[in-house]
């Protein structure tokens, strides 16, 4: 029993309660409790609710992020020059053909779609 186990005679180890258990103790998932939480379990606008303002301001932060990234199209060298890095030539098409066709819709008296380049 010095190894943590004990040997069952038949080749078979019948493991102690210790070496099966987890550093972390019972019901540790390893995320932070806040976070730990079910989706959707607090509304962010109800006052009875025990939610700091910080972590309030947070979640809306979020949400607004979130809104903001999914709305219209976008610039394809955005990302690439928000990070100071040089667009890939990929991105520099794909700019060249959103111009492109923003172009053709107004010859053909489109509005302009939003977050076009030119």
């Amino acid at each position: 029993m010095d190894r943590g186990y004990m040997g069952g005679g038949d080749g078979k180890f019948d493991y102690v309660a210790h070496d099966q258990q987890t550093h972390g103790g019972k019901g540790s998932s390893g995320k932070v409790p806040y976070e730990a939480g079910q989706k959707h379990s607090h509304d962010v606008t109800d006052s009875k609710d025990q939610r700091s303002i910080a972590n309030r301001l947070a979640a809306a932060e979020r949400e607004n992020a979130q809104s903001s990234s999914k709305t219209g199209s976008k610039d394809p060298r955005q990302a690439a020059l928000s990070h100071g890095n040089e667009p890939s030539k990929g991105a520099k098409i794909d700019a060249e053909l959103m111009e492109d066709d923003a172009k053709r819709m107004r010859e053909k008296g489109h509005k302009e779609p939003a977050g076009s380049t030119s």
